[in-house]
């Protein structure tokens, strides 16, 4: 999702709306000779114009392919699993052959080795638009959000859960021998009998604690803190922000839900579209209109009703994996 912004060589939302307009006549194949050379002057008027159209063409080769199979969600999560097997066999030759010449372990923790590679080798994965409820060995409870992938590492001495992409809420199970350890490419945060949330991004972590504390240690620096239920901390490599207050909503998610108080509009469907498997496009006239109530997270179309119900926006499907969102008058 993205309002795409006329700064730093981006398109204009205005710009990147009329590439996919254009995209849409062309592909539909209903455009003569006429369109076709009105096409061409148009993407030679500006060179801003052709940025965008590149860009509509790179967003609907991700989406476009699901768009012609019958059942689209059963058939692109079957030839995912099937990928994902082929893909995890492969995988694992190439780790033995790594290990054998000692080169698998520094490769990894130096970070050598693709994230997406450890994704798809993770023991827990989650798809775009699925949530999965896991019990670990030692009862503890995860949940995993969309798009979400872990590692567990349980020794004599520590439970580890390596977070590798998305978010997790966790209830641990009480153990006092053994610590409930989560890292991020960012850092480590050590349980003290709690539920929290972490979630992960390439640049930094944000942890939630609902019940317990959590200490947060970053390796880089030994910085330290310990967070307090009803706490939230940001972090990256380098430093730990200034706490906040947790934001009870955060644990929505688990029941499906998104639950908005005086949030913008661009951040709502900002959230929305991590669930939805097409492209989300805002206007900057109505991103920041403020948000109130409870969506559904796995029902996009349900979601995109109940705000066009309830605010001055306009809905509109350029295509069947573009979603525009503009100000009802436009």
């Amino acid at each position: 999702m993205s309002t795409m912004p006329d700064m730093h060589g981006q398109p204009s939302f205005q710009v990147l709306e009329q590439a996919a307009e254009w995209y849409a006549e062309l592909r539909c194949g209903g455009a003569d000779a006429a369109r076709q050379q009105a096409w061409q002057r148009w993407l030679a008027a500006d060179p801003m114009h052709r940025v965008a159209w590149q860009a509509v063409q790179g967003i609907s080769q991700r989406f476009e392919p699901l768009e012609h199979l019958a059942d689209r969600r059963h058939t692109a999560e079957h030839l995912l699993g099937a990928h994902q097997r082929v893909r995890r066999r492969a995988l694992l030759r190439g780790f033995i052959a790594l290990a054998g010449a000692g080169v698998l372990w520094s490769g990894w923790r130096s970070g050598a080795v693709p994230a997406w590679c450890a994704e798809l080798a993770a023991d827990y994965r989650t798809g775009t638009g699925e949530l999965k409820p896991v019990r670990l060995a030692d009862g503890t409870q995860v949940w995993l959000n969309t798009r979400t992938a872990f590692d567990v590492d349980f020794s004599s001495a520590t439970r580890q859960l390596h977070l590798l992409a998305g978010e997790v809420l966790v209830d641990t199970a009480h153990e006092a021998r053994r610590p409930f350890i989560v890292t991020t490419a960012q850092g480590r945060m050590r349980a003290l009998g709690t539920r929290f949330s972490v979630c992960a991004s390439n640049t930094h972590t944000q942890l939630s604690v609902f019940a317990g504390a959590v200490e947060v240690t970053l390796p880089g620096t030994g910085a330290r803190r310990v967070i307090e239920a009803g706490q939230q901390q940001a972090f990256d490599s380098q430093q730990l922000a200034t706490p906040g207050n947790a934001e009870l909503a955060r644990e929505a998610w688990v029941e499906g839900k998104l639950v908005a108080a005086d949030v913008p509009l661009g951040e709502v469907l900002e959230e929305l579209s991590r669930y939805h498997h097409g492209y989300v496009s805002v206007s900057p006239q109505v991103a920041g209109l403020r948000v109130f109530g409870s969506l559904p997270l796995l029902d996009f179309d349900a979601a995109l009703a109940l705000l066009g119900d309830s605010l001055p926006i306009r809905i509109q499907r350029r295509l069947p994996w573009w979603t525009t969102v503009d100000a009802s008058g436009s």
